[in-house]
């Protein structure tokens, strides 16, 4: 670009373009002789006057779009657009054709043989001693390979994506295979966990971050025996302190994966509590994460309106009683107050 620039200086009235880069003028020199030539593929130039018409374009122009210089022309001087190969395209701007800087853009547009080619444009108006504009002088810079790679790179992080939540979906069914009364659980408080994170107003990261964690909070149950998490009566003391090792069990199974979110601290964390009441470490208030904040709170929600072995449905109404009760206490108030929204105003619904 720098060179290209240097050109442009030297030719205020526009390339000559009937003929090759004179690489014999005492301005060119040898490095940029040979670094013009490496370009052609890549770079073509055009002049346009002061009503925005191409009057002049470089041969390079057939390496980029497969046009020669004179069906290049030809093109847009037909349609009595500026750059009308593309109909929605407009270059030079407006803006630079009034003697205004403007930043790089990008277009695309049809190669000759029918194939989509993105260009980057640069303009640089041209003005005469009183500043006048006289002409623009476009670069133009063939991007269609880092395109095509950005796309090849999104498809890649897409499939990547598409087979992680497989993955977590399946160890999500590991555990609600063992446990009939629990199925559709931790599903259902992911999904709730998302609304609340998202009414929040909480980062894209954080969103994504909660509802994979929530697919698979209670992973750790697959340590707890099956008969244990289906007895019909009350737990006794033992049989519950086994349930409250599925924190640290379900941190244990996940600490190894490579996530791009702390899923296994969220899991560690979702029964903590903000007064440090909770389990399994009694950690308490900021040092508990914002996402295994937003997930106690849907847990709680989701599990006292779900049927269970030892009781019937609570229903919403005493859910939403239980954590606004005790919000700034066990659970943070403003996902408590947001949570009530949801549901109250919002209509949610499992």
């Amino acid at each position: 670009m720098v060179i290209f620039c240097r050109l442009l200086n030297r030719h205020k009235g526009g390339f000559k373009t009937n003929m090759p880069y004179n690489y014999k003028d005492p301005g060119y020199n040898g490095s940029e002789a040979l670094l013009m030539e490496s370009l052609k593929n890549y770079y073509f130039i055009y002049s346009c006057n002061r009503y925005g018409e191409v009057v002049h374009v470089s041969p390079s122009v057939l390496h980029v779009l497969g046009y020669t210089q004179d069906e290049f022309l030809e093109l847009t001087q037909k349609s009595g657009q500026h750059f009308s190969l593309d109909e929605k395209s407009s270059v030079p701007s407006a803006d630079c054709l009034l003697g205004n800087k403007t930043e790089p853009f990008e277009i695309q547009i049809l190669h000759k043989d029918g194939s989509q080619c993105w260009l980057e444009v640069s303009e640089f108006p041209m003005c005469d001693e009183n500043g006048s504009v006289t002409g623009v002088e476009c670069i133009i810079h063939n991007i269609t390979d880092k395109k095509q790679a950005e796309l090849n790179l999104k498809t890649s992080i897409e499939k990547l994506r598409n087979a992680l939540a497989g993955t977590i979906q399946a160890m999500a069914l590991t555990v609600e295979t063992r446990d009939a009364y629990t199925a559709g659980h931790q599903r259902r408080s992911a999904n709730l966990a998302r609304a609340i994170a998202q009414k929040m107003g909480l980062s894209e990261y954080e969103v994504d971050g909660i509802r994979m964690a929530g697919v698979i909070h209670d992973i750790g149950k697959i340590s707890i025996p099956a008969e244990i998490l289906s007895k019909p009566g009350a737990l006794s003391d033992l049989e519950f302190s086994l349930i409250k090792t599925h924190p640290q069990v379900g941190y244990d199974i996940l600490k190894g994966i490579d996530f791009q979110w702390p899923i296994a601290d969220i899991v560690l964390q979702h029964h903590e509590r903000l007064d440090g009441s909770g389990y399994p470490h009694g950690i308490s208030g900021d040092d508990i994460l914002i996402e295994a904040r937003v997930l106690a709170v849907s847990d709680v929600v989701e599990a006292m309106t779900a049927h269970r072995p030892y009781r019937p449905t609570l229903g919403i109404d005493a859910a939403l009683e239980e954590i606004s009760t005790n919000k700034d206490n066990l659970y943070d108030a403003a996902i408590v107050d947001t949570t009530v929204d949801l549901f109250m105003k919002q209509n949610f619904k499992f």
